[in-house]
Parts: structure tokens; sequence; C-alpha cells
């Protein structure tokens, strides 16, 4: 709901819409680059439960925000 709301608001701001929701995203992006960074060493890195829950976690995030 958090991300839902600050996404609304972020919506009816036209003047600095693209650097609210890059501040917004800021930290689930650098969880997904870590995650490419662990999958491109390793693809079974892709499996393990937490990357999981993480890449679950950055897809609401996303869908929410928009």
């Amino acid at each position: 709901m958090v991300y839902e709301g600050i996404g609304y608001m972020v919506s009816t701001e036209q003047q600095n819409q693209a650097g609210f929701v890059i501040q917004l995203l800021q930290y689930a992006n650098q969880d997904w680059m870590k995650i490419l960074q662990r999958a491109n060493m390793n693809t079974n890195e892709l499996m393990a439960p937490e990357v999981i829950k993480s890449v679950d976690h950055i897809i609401k995030i996303n869908q929410r925000v928009a």
C-alpha cells in the first residue's frame, strides 16, 4: 500500500516525475543489480529461496508503483 500511495503522489507531480520514480525505486534497483551479478556468476543462484523472494518483492514494488 505504501508504494501505491507514493506512486499516486508521484503521478500527480508534473515537474520532476522521473526523478521521483528513480529515487523511489533506488533500493529495489540496487537489489535487482545484485541478483543479476550473482546470476552472472552462477545461474543456480536464481533458484535460492532468498533470491526468489527478493525477485517477487521487486516485481510487486514495480507493479504497485506503476
